[in-house]
């Protein structure tokens, strides 16, 4: 069973945050609004940027980082033939899946499809990058 895990970046400080989302986060939309961030004493409420909330996977990367909903990557597939191809990536959520999906969508693979996401992905980044920090968000 995977670890049930969000990560989203806070309002404040723009500085990634996991956790699970607070009781009564969802705004009006049904969009993440808090993360309850634990530290291994006790919890914290943050406030997040709704857009940036993304979902564990529930796999690793290289040096076991965590793949979450929303991260470029580089993931290396293998053909019968033995050539390895490389794709750039983004993590989508859907249909109850995660899935690695090009930019224009003709490559799609499951995440759960890839037999070795800790040497077959390489995280290069995520969708949600400074841009969200604007205006008041960044003060």
């Amino acid at each position: 069973m995977r670890e049930i895990l969000f990560r989203g970046k806070r309002k404040d400080n723009g500085e990634w945050v996991e956790g699970l989302p607070s009781y009564n986060c969802f705004d009006l939309a049904g969009e993440i609004t808090d993360i309850e961030v634990f530290d291994g004493v006790c919890s914290d409420f943050v406030e997040v940027i709704p857009e940036s909330v993304g979902q564990f996977t529930g796999r690793v990367a290289e040096e076991e980082k965590k793949i979450f909903e929303g991260d470029k990557c580089i993931l290396t597939t293998f053909n019968y033939n033995g050539h390895d191809y490389q794709h750039e990536v983004v993590v989508e959520y859907s249909g109850g899946a995660f899935y690695f999906v090009n930019d224009e969508k003709e490559f799609c693979m499951c995440v759960a499809e890839v037999g070795d996401t800790e040497s077959d992905v390489v995280i290069i980044g995520n969708i949600h990058g400074t841009d969200l920090l604007k205006g008041e968000d960044a003060e």
